[in-house]
C-alpha cells in the first residue's frame, strides 16, 4: 500500500515502513517504561505516606508517654519530699524520750511528790507538837 502511493522505490519504502515500525517500538518500549516507573512512583508514594502516618502515631504515642512519664516523675518527687520530711520528723521523734519511759518518770515524780507530801505531813505534826 505504501509502495503504490509513494515516489520511492519498494525497497526505499519498506526500508521506512521499518523505520516507522521501530520507532512505534520504542514509542511503545519509552511508554511502557513510563508507566512502569508511575506505577513504582506511586508505590514509593503510598508506603511514604503509610510511613508518615506511623510515624505520625508514633510521634503521638511518645508525647503521650513522655507526659506519663513527666507525671510519674513528679510523683516520685513528691513522695521523695514527703519521705525525706518524715525522715526529719522521725528522727527528731527517736532523740526524744519513749512514750513509756515518759510514764515511768511521771509515775516516779508522782511517787517522790507523794513522800514528799507524806514527809512534809509528818513534819508539820511534829512542829505542830513542839
Amino acid at each position: 500500500m505504501c509502495a503504490r502511493h509513494s515516489r520511492l522505490s519498494p525497497d526505499e519504502s519498506r526500508q521506512a515502513c521499518e523505520r516507522v515500525l521501530q520507532e512505534v517500538r520504542w514509542f511503545r518500549h519509552t511508554v511502557q517504561v513510563a508507566v512502569q516507573s508511575q506505577r513504582r512512583c506511586e508505590q514509593e508514594l503510598r508506603s511514604y505516606t503509610e510511613q508518615c502516618v506511623e510515624l505520625d502515631r508514633g510521634v503521638a504515642e511518645s508525647h503521650v508517654e513522655i507526659k506519663r512519664l513527666g507525671d510519674k516523675l513528679e510523683e516520685s518527687r513528691n513522695h521523695k519530699r514527703h519521705k525525706v520530711a518524715y525522715d526529719e520528723i522521725a528522727a527528731e521523734a527517736n532523740n526524744r524520750p519513749t512514750r513509756e519511759r515518759l510514764l515511768r518518770d511521771f509515775n516516779e515524780l508522782n511517787t517522790e511528790i507523794d513522800q514528799l507530801r507524806q514527809e512534809e505531813a509528818s513534819h508539820e505534826v511534829v512542829v505542830g507538837a513542839l
